[in-house]
C-alpha cells in the first residue's frame, strides 16, 4: 500500500533538484519546466521540505519518462496571478497544471482536452443551519464569505457577484465567522475547503452541499510559445484520453483528503470564543458520516457546470 501511494500520489520533486540526463531525441536538451500551485492543495502544494505534491503527478511522470529526466518544478502562490500570467506569456514555463479554460489568467495556454478533473465550488454551513438552504436561491438571502486568494474561473467570478459574499484574507477567519454565525456559509472549492477545515480540526463539525454551486474543469495547459509545444501536445494528448489515467487523477483527489486527515488526526479545534457552548460544538455530526438532509445539504440540483 505504501508503495502504491508513493508511486501514484506522493510523487514529489524537490524544487532545487533534477537529474542532468540527456533528453530523448524528441525533446531538446533543456529541461521541461512544469508549473503549479504552492499553496492550493490538492491541486498543488509544497511541504515543509519544499517538495511538491499534486494530484497531477501522472503528468509529471509522463514527462519524466519521455524526456529521461525529471522536469523542473516551478510553483506559485494562488494569489500570484500576475506572475503566473507573465511567465506563461513570455514562456518561462512549458506546462501549467490545473488551468481554467476560457480564463484571462490562462489565455496564453493551449488546453489539453478533455479536462482531467473538476474543481467543484461548493458551500459549507453549520449543520444546525443547513435547513435554511433548500435551493441555491436561498443562499442569496444569506451572508457568505470566501477566501480572497482562491482563484476561480472567469465564469464563476461573474456568477458569484449574485451572492452576498464578503472576502477574507484568512481561512481561519472564514471558519471563525462561520462558527460564531457572523456569516451563514463559506464558498470554497470542495477539496481546498475540506483540507483547510481538516487542518483546523473542524471538518467533522460542518455540513457541505452535496451538489456544488459550480464545477470548474481542470486542464493541463501547454504554453503556446513553448519551443516544445507540439512535442508536449503529442506526448500528453494520448495519455489524458486514457480512462486509466483519468482514474489515477480521481484516485489522487480521494487520497489527498485521506492523507491530510491522517496528518492532522488529533488536532484540537479552536473554540472560536465559544467555550460556553462547547458541548454543542463537540456534538456536531462528522461531515464524513452525515446521512440526513439536516446535516448534508442534498436536496439541491446543480445546473451550473462549466464546459
Amino acid at each position: 500500500m505504501k508503495k502504491i501511494l508513493l508511486t501514484i500520489f506522493i510523487f514529489s520533486i524537490a524544487i532545487t533538484t533534477y537529474c542532468q540526463v540527456k533528453a530523448a531525441d524528441m525533446f531538446d536538451n533543456s529541461s521541461i519546466i512544469i508549473s503549479g500551485y504552492a499553496d492550493y492543495a490538492p491541486l498543488g502544494h509544497l511541504d515543509k521540505n519544499n517538495n511538491f505534491h499534486t494530484i497531477f503527478s501522472p503528468v509529471i511522470q509522463i514527462i519524466a519518462q519521455q524526456t529521461k529526466q525529471n522536469p523542473i518544478i516551478k510553483t506559485y502562490n494562488i494569489s500570484a496571478t500576475e506572475a503566473i500570467e507573465k511567465d506563461i506569456r513570455i514562456g518561462k514555463t512549458d506546462i501549467f497544471l490545473g488551468a481554467y479554460n476560457q480564463s484571462d489568467h490562462f489565455e496564453n495556454l493551449d488546453m489539453m482536452f478533455p479536462a482531467v478533473a473538476q474543481n467543484p465550488i461548493t458551500f459549507f454551513m453549520l449543520p444546525v443551519r443547513a435547513h435554511l438552504v433548500q435551493s441555491f436561491d436561498d443562499l442569496k438571502k444569506l451572508k457568505g464569505i470566501r477566501y480572497s486568494k482562491e482563484l476561480y474561473s472567469d465564469f464563476v467570478e461573474e456568477k458569484i457577484k449574485d451572492y452576498n459574499v464578503e472576502i477574507s484574507d484568512s481561512t481561519y477567519e472564514m471558519f471563525e465567522k462561520l462558527f460564531t454565525q457572523k456569516v451563514d456559509y463559506i464558498i470554497s472549492g470542495y477539496y481546498f475547503g475540506m483540507i483547510e477545515a481538516i487542518k483546523l480540526g473542524v471538518s467533522h463539525k460542518i455540513a457541505v452541499s452535496k451538489q456544488p454551486l459550480w464545477n470548474i474543469p481542470l486542464f493541463i495547459g501547454i504554453v503556446k510559445i513553448s519551443p516544445r509545444h507540439d512535442m508536449l501536445v503529442r506526448g500528453i494528448s494520448r495519455h489524458i484520453q486514457d480512462e486509466e489515467f483519468i482514474a489515477l487523477i480521481k484516485d489522487n483527489l480521494k487520497k489527498s483528503l485521506e492523507l491530510f486527515e491522517q496528518k492532522y488526526s488529533g488536532v484540537v479545534p479552536p473554540t472560536f470564543g465559544l467555550e460556553n457552548s462547547q458541548d454543542s460544538f463537540e456534538k456536531s455530526t462528522p461531515v464524513t458520516q452525515i446521512t440526513s438532509e439536516n446535516n448534508e445539504i442534498s436536496s439541491i440540483k446543480n445546473n451550473n457546470s462549466e464546459q
